[in-house]
């Protein structure tokens, strides 16, 4: 049980600091932005290796204390874990680079994405499996690549822990952080005029 909270804590939790924070990544560097060196996309880089890092470490000093406290050492899979962490990363960066442009041009955005955040909190699956719920609502919550991720890593711990492949899979984990990159990139290329006119 801890672990299984802990994995859906961690990275629901890194998601959203990733993307609020790249919404708000302008006014917050803007002193930074003065100098042409610096992009407004190298400051949501630069926050998100430093979050990914920060919650590395987090995680896996937590999951060595579960380890150490019931005296029990469950990692099945460890390259399923880090390939769900990384997933959910890049996720994160694609739609904060996106938010970011998108904030920037229409403030409202702002407060739109902070409401988001709750219903995400109910339906990224981080104190329930989708396993326990009825078989018509699974399809549609498994579009959240959050969800996806964390039952990946509870997957990744516990080779035992079950997962409907035709809900729950890493290819489409991927493909939703390649497409989440290659749409915060384009929109970024887009309208870099307009974000150095500060």
């Amino acid at each position: 049980m801890p672990i299984f909270l802990i994995s859906g804590i961690i990275q629901y939790t890194l998601f959203t600091e990733i993307v609020i924070r790249s919404v708000n990544s302008m006014e917050a560097n803007e002193a930074l932005l003065f100098y042409r060196q610096i992009k407004p996309v190298d400051t949501i880089i630069s926050r998100v290796y430093v979050e990914c890092m920060l919650f590395a470490i987090v995680f896996i000093s937590i999951t060595i204390g579960i380890f150490l406290i019931f005296e029990i050492f469950i990692l099945d899979n460890l390259p399923l874990i880090v390939a769900s962490y990384l997933t959910l990363t890049f996720t994160a960066l694609g739609l904060g680079i996106f938010f970011m442009v998108a904030g920037f041009r229409y403030p409202l955005l702002k407060t739109i994405v902070i409401f988001i955040q709750r219903p995400l909190f109910l339906t990224s699956g981080i104190f329930f499996s989708i396993n326990n719920l009825p078989q018509s609502i699974r399809p549609w919550l498994s579009w959240n690549p959050i969800l996806q991720c964390i039952e990946l890593t509870r997957k990744g711990f516990n080779d035992k822990y079950f997962i409907d492949p035709e809900v729950i899979s890493l290819p489409y984990a991927i493909t939703f952080a390649v497409i989440s990159c290659s749409i915060g990139l384009w929109v970024y290329r887009n309208n870099q005029k307009i974000l150095r006119r500060l």
